[in-house]
C-alpha cells in the first residue's frame, strides 16, 4: 500500500527523494532510439547528453538490438526498446525503424544529430497542458512510490529506470576503436498503474514515470528522479 504521507510530502522542497510533475506546464520527454552498433548515432547521443541536463526536459536514451548483428552487441540494447520504436513506427505509419531517431512528447519524430534541430523542436512543440493531471514520485531507500493523479481515460502510465552516465570502448562493428558516452539510458521500461510501488530500484538508477495516450500518443505528464547514489559506469 502506499503512504499517502510520504505522497503528499513530495511537494515540499525540503523533500530532495521525490519528484512532481503538473501538467500545465509539462517537462518535454525525448526519447533516443539509438545503438553503439550504428556510426550514424553518436552525434545523437551527444545532443541527448546535452538535453539531459536541461530543465524541462526529460531525455532518455531507448538502445535497440536490431544493430548487434554487425559485430558489436550493445550491451544496452534490448527487445523491448526495439519493440518500442516499432510500436511509433505504426503509430506515425512509418514503413520502418532507423536510428538515430528521436522523439518529442510523443508527438513529432525526427533525425536529430544537432543542438540547433532539437532546439527547433522544443520551441515549436505545444504540449497539451491538462492542469488535472499530477504525477508524484518518493523514493523511500530502494522502492519508488508513484501515484498519478487526473489521467485521463484513454491514457497510459510508463515507467523507465535509467542509468544517467556510460563509457564504453566499442572493438567491433562501425564504431570499433571509439570510446562512446550514453547518457539517461533505459534500462527497464514497464507499464504502471495509477498508484505504484517499483520495488528494488537500483540506487544507481534514475526513474522516469510520463502519462501517454494510448497508443504511444501525445506525453500529457511526467515526472524524473535522480538516482540515490552515483555510478562509476
Amino acid at each position: 500500500m502506499i503512504d499517502r504521507r510520504k505522497l503528499i510530502l513530495a511537494g515540499a522542497a525540503s523533500i530532495t527523494a521525490s519528484s512532481r510533475a503538473r501538467a500545465a506546464s509539462p517537462p518535454v520527454l525525448v526519447e533516443l532510439f539509438t545503438s553503439q552498433g550504428c556510426s550514424s548515432c553518436p552525434p545523437a547521443d551527444k545532443v541527448l547528453s546535452r538535453l539531459a541536463v536541461r530543465e524541462r526536459v526529460i531525455a532518455l536514451a531507448f538502445h535497440v538490438d536490431y544493430w548487434d548483428y554487425i559485430g558489436w552487441k550493445d550491451p544496452f540494447a534490448s527487445r523491448a526498446n526495439t519493440q518500442r520504436q516499432r510500436d511509433y513506427a505504426s503509430a506515425f505509419r512509418n514503413r520502418s525503424v532507423y536510428t538515430p531517431q528521436m522523439m518529442f512528447g510523443g508527438q513529432v519524430e525526427q533525425a536529430v544529430q544537432s543542438d540547433a534541430a532539437a532546439e527547433r523542436i522544443l520551441a515549436q512543440l505545444s504540449m497539451p497542458a491538462d492542469r488535472a493531471l499530477d504525477v508524484v514520485m518518493v523514493r523511500d531507500g530502494g522502492d519508488v512510490m508513484i501515484k498519478v493523479e487526473g489521467a485521463a481515460d484513454g491514457t497510459e502510465v510508463w515507467g523507465a529506470a535509467f542509468q544517467p552516465h556510460a563509457e564504453t570502448r566499442v572493438r567491433r562493428g562501425e564504431n570499433a576503436g571509439r570510446v562512446l558516452r550514453n547518457a539517461n539510458i533505459v534500462r527497464q521500461l514497464r507499464k504502471l498503474d495509477s498508484e505504484f510501488v517499483w520495488r528494488d530500484v537500483d540506487p544507481a538508477l534514475g526513474l522516469a514515470v510520463w502519462v501517454q495516450d494510448q497508443g504511444l500518443g501525445a506525453v500529457r505528464g511526467a515526472a524524473a528522479l535522480p538516482p540515490l547514489m552515483s555510478s562509476a559506469a
